[in-house]
């Protein structure tokens, strides 16, 4: 009976798929007669809106067609595939299998059959177990093809279709709304309107300090003539656009509430929210600058840019509204503000000239609002300095320095450095000035202050330093200033050349004199035969006074320069107090004469034409008294620099000989080399010596008594000779035998040159001593009154000059010579 047991099995399995079936099958049909029908029952209320008994009526038939449906397709089959409800019997379904599968026909319904039988014999469940395995193999659940529902899905499409048209035409909200209709069929409901209203803007949020612009469309059948917007009960017209409505929010704004009307056609309510900005109400800058520019702190509000100096350290200090955050940006980098109740400050000291911006953000807004400024940085200037050099001819060894430095902040040393030419690595630096304020000029004379050598040449320049505190202190030097610190021979020959230039000039203005004094002669005759001084006698009047105001500048230099060179003259101590004592006389008497000067001032315009030429007559005979003095002041003058002078060569022959003796006693063979060197420099001494000499004698011929100086000309020749046979043989380049002959011989030469030296050198100081010793207290006197007398007669020519000068500018005479005042 296993195999039996196994057919019923099989035969089970095949009702339940047959179940399934009918069930697949009654889904889809109520799918298809369901929504047809809701799409029926929805279309009726759509089109036609019924009432409230004909949408309860209508709600009636909906739920009894559903419930029917219902039951009829799903409910049954479920009943007969739960085994609920008796469905068919295991003949019925092997007559549906016999069908489906011919090779079984009746035969499993007769096994069916047999099984029923009463009896139970060995015989018959013989037969029952033989025909079961004769219908094992036979797959019964395959008699069901469930690909046979395929052909109800169709109709499942329909009412789909229905709907994608429906959404096509955009009436498919409202065609499924008619269903809130029928379900509440107790409500009441009008129509629709011919139109209804579509908001445009997909949000509705405003920040609070900017415009919003509200925009509406409407749509239907009909279009409003006219649409409002009612604002917390406050009705406004909207302007039309093309195709939609518009209306514009301006701030400040409100939370508000609204909706639209339009031919009695109302929309539904609508709410506008406020965003809240972040808001800067007050911003400052605290600029505080670096202490070393000595500038006093400062505020700047309501701004973020500035000019400062570099190193500046800058606060900003920001009060808002609604902010939560406050950003410092630069670049690609973000600095957040420290946060202090509502005020918001950040510190940054500034080396460098940036751009930035600050931004403001809360909860809502994040970097809402970017402010962009500008810091310029003004670095520290390099300090300037700007020096003139003024020298001193008489004082070569001096030189007066005026400076002008200055910074934009500060100076904070002045120096000199000064080292010996070629060697920079000797220094000597020497403070002018320190802790200066911006500008400032000094003063320096040099080489004041400095430990320097004479007879060597030194390069300097000034130095000055700022006080920036930000790098370090900035440096400007001066150009480089060169010279050579005499010695006192050199410092003795620079004087002698000055006081040769000033004999130079001297003879110059003596001659210049002269042709004065027969301008002068000319004009005392011309006035002597004109009866009345015409334009051009006075024209000629005016030039010869001008030129002799120059002559009597040139003179007044003359005198400061003689005076000078005399003060600096080692051995004339009793002349230069003599000169002392007679300038200051004059200086007195000059003061003395300011009230005859106005005396003389008031009557210069009385002065007729027999006065002018008594003037002119006088001032010519004062004028060849003052040539006759520059005479005796010239030769006077000359004889003391070629004493002077005199007494130089004297000095340097006698250290020329000096070097010459010296060089005897050192070993020939073995300082060869040097020894020419030295030898060939005294050579050219001698020779300059030599030069000066016959200039000395030219400079002493010229003098009316030249004084007596002792040198032998032959001597002088003898001795250059000597010299040049020195150094021929000092360059003998013979054998060593003779060596030691050559080398005694140079001794001989070298002692006698000497000896001529030292001869000439006595010879010279005895001339300059003899020279000027017998009379120098007369010279002396004599230069003196000359000086006394050439200041008087200066101070006089000065105010006759003054006289005549008035009398031409008033032109008292005319050409009829009948005076007038």
């Amino acid at each position: 009976m296993d195999n039996y047991n196994r057919i019923l099995t099989k035969l089970n399995a095949f009702m339940a798929k047959f179940y399934t079936q009918m069930l697949l099958k009654g889904i889809f049909l109520f799918l298809a007669f369901g929504v047809l029908f809701f799409l029926l029952v929805l279309g009726i209320e759509y089109f036609f809106w019924l009432n409230s008994s004909g949408r309860f009526v209508l709600f009636l038939v909906f739920i009894g067609v559903e419930l029917f449906l219902v039951w009829n397709y799903i409910v049954v089959p479920l009943s007969f595939l739960f085994k609920w409800k008796k469905g068919l019997s295991n003949k019925q379904a092997s007559v549906l299998i016999g069908k489906h599968f011919p090779e079984v026909d009746d035969k499993l319904y007769n096994l069916l059959d047999l099984a029923d039988s009463s009896s139970r014999s060995e015989l018959l469940l013989a037969s029952i177990e033989q025909r079961s395995l004769q219908l094992i193999k036979i797959p019964f659940v395959q008699a069901i093809d469930f690909k046979e529902n395929l052909k109800y899905a169709k109709y499942v499409v329909v009412p789909f279709l229905i709907v994608g048209l429906l959404w096509i035409s955009g009436e498919i909200s409202s065609f499924f709304g008619s269903y809130k209709r029928v379900v509440n069929y107790n409500m009441a409901y009008e129509p629709p309107a011919p139109f209804s209203f579509e908001l445009m803007n997909s949000d509705l949020s405003v920040y609070d300090d900017a415009s919003y612009t509200l925009q509406v469309s409407t749509k239907g059948r009909l279009r409003p003539d006219d649409v409002f917007i009612v604002i917390n009960d406050k009705k406004l017209l909207m302007e039309y656009k093309e195709g939609y409505y518009q209306y514009v929010f301006n701030p400040p704004h409100e939370h508000s509430l609204f909706h639209f009307i339009g031919n009695d056609v109302r929309s539904r309510d609508y709410k506008l929210s406020i965003v809240e900005t972040p808001v800067l109400l007050d911003f400052e800058m605290e600029l505080d600058f670096p202490d070393y520019t000595n500038l006093p702190n400062e505020v700047v509000k309501g701004t973020g840019n500035a000019t400062i100096p570099e190193g500046t350290r800058v606060s900003w200090n920001i009060n808002t509204r609604y902010t939560s955050e406050v950003g410092w940006h630069i670049g690609d980098s973000i600095v957040k503000f420290n946060k202090d109740a509502a005020v918001f400050n950040y510190v940054k000291p500034v080396f460098r000239t940036i751009e930035y911006e600050i931004s403001t953000s809360n909860d809502a807004v994040h970097n809402y609002e970017k402010l962009g400024y500008r810091l310029k940085v003004i670095k520290d200037a390099f300090p300037t300095i700007k020096v003139e050099q003024v020298l001193d001819s008489l004082e070569p060894n001096v030189a007066y320095y005026v400076g002008k430095v200055s910074d934009d902040y500060g100076l904070a040393t002045i120096n000199l450095v000064v080292y010996a030419e070629g060697d920079r690595d000797d220094m000597q630096q020497l403070v002018l000035l320190k802790g200066k304020g911006n500008l400032d000029t000094f003063y320096y004379t040099f080489p004041s202050g400095l430990d320097l050598q004479s007879g060597k040449n030194y390069e300097y320049y000034f130095e000055v330093t700022d006080n920036d505190g930000v790098n370090g202190g900035k440096q400007a030097k001066s150009q480089v200033f060169s010279t050579r610190l005499l010695n006192a021979k050199e410092l003795n020959n620079k004087l002698l050349d000055t006081q040769k230039s000033v004999l130079t000039n001297l003879s110059k203005g003596l001659k210049e004199s002269k042709k004065q004094q027969n301008r002068l002669e000319e004009l005392s005759k011309e006035q002597k035969e004109s009866s009345s001084l015409n334009f051009n006698e006075q024209n000629k009047i005016k030039e010869f006074l001008k030129k002799q105001g120059e002559q009597e500048d040139m003179m007044k230099n003359f005198r400061s320069q003689l005076k000078s060179t005399l003060e600096k003259g080692e051995e004339d101590e009793k002349l230069r107090k003599l000169l002392e004592e007679r300038l200051e006389r004059q200086e007195m008497e000059a003061k003395k004469n300011e009230q005859l000067l106005k005396e003389l001032d008031e009557l210069t315009k009385k002065l007729d034409k027999e006065e002018l030429a008594r003037r002119l007559e006088e001032l010519g005979k004062r004028s060849q008294n003052t040539d006759r003095n520059l005479e005796q002041l010239l030769e006077l003058t000359k004889r003391y620099y070629v004493q002077q002078k005199t007494k130089e060569l004297a000095s340097e022959l006698e250290k020329i000989a000096g070097e010459q003796l010296a060089l005897i006693s050192q070993e020939f063979e073995k300082k060869r080399d040097s020894l020419i060197k030295q030898q060939n420099k005294l050579n050219a001494d001698f020779d300059d010596v030599s030069k000066e000499l016959k200039e000395l004698h030219k400079d002493n011929n010229s003098l009316h008594k030249p004084i007596g100086i002792k040198i032998d000309p032959n001597k002088l020749d003898e001795t250059k000779s000597i010299l040049e046979e020195i150094i021929k043989d000092m360059d003998m380049n013979e054998d060593w035998g003779k060596r030691d002959a050559i080398s005694k011989n140079i001794k001989s030469q070298q002692r006698a040159s000497g000896k001529n030296m030292k001869e000439m050198a006595e010879g010279l100081k005895e001339s300059a001593a003899g020279g000027g010793g017998n009379s120098q207290a007369e010279d002396a006197e004599m230069l003196r009154q000359l000086l006394d007398n050439l200041i008087t007669f200066s101070f006089k020519q000065e105010l006759l000059y003054d006289a005549l000068g008035r009398r031409e500018d008033l032109g008292v005479v005319q050409s009829d010579g009948i005076k007038k005042q």
